[in-house]
């Protein structure tokens, strides 16, 4: 793994580590193995921005109507504007630092371009750290507004999508701070997969899915020879990725054939969760 390669060229050389017992290097590897599985990661919880987006609209109207507001409410909106604005940050990053510097390569990245994509990319382990959290709290602010039962038949009976929505956030609430996506989790985007606005078409994920993993192998020809990239920009990025593996702790992430929930991650966000789910 990257992740994997950065921290030992951040401690050692390239001849300290050929040295170095089997038993040591397969436990480092078994480590990042076992305790940071990305894949699928930033997809899961990018995917319901969205719904996001129609709920928060939702709570307004229902602040309008009933002129009052619980602190549940209010702190269930709050965790949704989080959600919102780290996203933003993100697809910001995204549209106006990393996929020029993608669309600028024709065959393959020099060396300089390779550091300058690196170096806008060790941001994004933060950001996504931020988005991780803000799905974290969103859930556990839906277990806590689900008891609210004037709010939840109001919006049972306006949409019950968003319904459903925050009942499956709900139940994916195992305990503090910890959330287990299973097959509920992905079985309501599919349920729902017709009604959930900007879903991607098949044809045309395909097709954006495949222009990026030509970029993906690109960048996999350098990151495999981890010398290209300057020390200082590996060392951020390491540290930035520790970072998000130990916010990730907290996710249960089951894999799925049920659907592919990158139909539903907005499109300024494919390049990052591409990136760091296939390379990292």
């Amino acid at each position: 793994m990257v992740l994997t390669s950065f921290l030992r060229l951040d401690k050692l050389s390239r001849a300290r580590v050929e040295k170095l017992e089997r038993t040591k290097i397969l436990k480092v590897n078994i480590r990042f193995t076992v305790e940071f599985e990305m894949s699928g990661l930033v997809t899961a919880v990018s995917s319901p921005f969205n719904l996001m987006i129609r709920l928060l609209d939702i709570i307004n109207k229902y602040k309008k109507k009933k002129k009052t507001e619980s602190r549940f409410i209010k702190a269930f909106e709050n965790e949704i504007k989080t959600y919102i604005n780290v996203y933003e940050q993100i697809a910001e990053i995204s549209e106006e630092e990393i996929m020029p510097i993608l669309e600028s390569v024709e065959d393959s990245f020099s060396v300089h371009k390779m550091n300058e994509l690196f170096e806008c990319m060790s941001k994004m382990p933060l950001m996504c750290a931020e988005l991780v959290k803000a799905f974290l709290s969103f859930a556990k602010a839906s277990s806590e507004v689900w008891v609210i039962k004037g709010f939840m038949d109001d919006l049972k009976d306006n949409n019950i999508v968003l319904y459903d929505f925050v009942f499956t956030m709900k139940n994916a609430y195992v305990e503090e701070n910890r959330v287990n996506l299973d097959g509920k989790y992905y079985r309501f985007f599919k349920t729902y997969e017709d009604d959930i606005f900007e879903k991607v078409e098949i044809e045309n994920l395909d097709e954006i899915i495949g222009q990026l993993r030509r970029h993906v192998g690109k960048i996999r020809h350098y990151v495999e020879k981890t010398a290209f990239i300057k020390r200082k920009i590996r060392k951020k990025y390491a540290k930035n990725m520790r970072v998000l593996a130990k916010v990730a702790e907290n996710i249960t992430l089951e894999k799925t054939i049920i659907i592919d929930l990158r139909a539903y991650v907005p499109q300024k966000l494919l390049p990052i969760a591409m990136f760091l789910e296939e390379i990292s």
